[in-house]
């Protein structure tokens, strides 16, 4: 019963991620905003890493260890374990991704960006990703499931990269209004991006150290 709770939340972030995905991708396109654009790939992304958990969760129900190499010694691990420690790596490789990418377009003179819809969907962006990170919390808290906790902090940190992002728009919104502060707007959105990647940069290298200690304890 518990890993097919697991496997249905897990389903439910899955169509969440395709629907980001597709929204992002077609709306980026639309309004010309290459942030918007970045988001919905890295809810591609989100995509496969959730269908790598779904695939786990049916690895564990036929058998909870897989036998790795150490130094040329074999070693057996929980697959769990190994699946957090792949998703938060690939985590971790996104995030500083976007650090370096947003780091590059400010010294490049920042980007420009259209705040029309932009502002809607990082409004309903925000929320959506937010409420479906609470849909995972709490069951990640009383099933004491790393893949499920790994699940949750990867939509908590699409909810802060989408916060970050309506910021971004609503302060280069307001700059557009002020004609002295005008030339300031093409570097909001990439400095918010920088701030909030230098803040959630420290989750993935957390659980990756944690899950890599319990990957080598043998």
């Amino acid at each position: 019963m518990k890993i097919k709770n697991e496997k249905q939340l897990i389903i439910s972030s899955i169509l969440g991620a395709l629907g980001f995905a597709l929204g992002g991708i077609i709306l980026g396109n639309m309004v010309d905003s290459q942030m918007i654009i970045f988001d919905g790939l890295y809810s591609f992304i989100s995509l496969g890493l959730s269908m790598l958990s779904l695939w786990a969760m049916g690895s564990v129900s036929k058998h909870k260890n897989i036998q790795l190499f150490k130094s040329g010694k074999p070693i057996t691990v929980k697959v769990d374990t190994a699946v957090v420690f792949i998703k938060y790596s690939v985590i971790l490789f996104i995030v500083t991704g976007s650090l370096i990418t947003a780091i590059s377009a400010l010294l490049d003179g920042g980007r420009n960006t259209s705040l029309n819809y932009a502002l809607l969907y990082s409004i309903i962006s925000t929320i959506a990703c937010y409420g479906v990170y609470v849909m995972l919390r709490n069951p990640s808290k009383k099933k004491n499931s790393a893949l499920l906790r790994a699940e949750a902090h990867q939509w908590l940190m699409d909810t802060w990269a989408s916060l970050g992002v309506l910021v971004g728009f609503i302060i280069g919104f307001i700059l557009s209004l002020i004609p002295a502060a005008s030339f300031l707007v093409p570097y909001t959105d990439p400095f918010m991006v920088v701030l909030v990647s230098l803040y959630f940069i420290r989750i993935p290298i957390k659980e990756i150290r944690k899950n890599y200690l319990q990957l080598t304890a043998n």
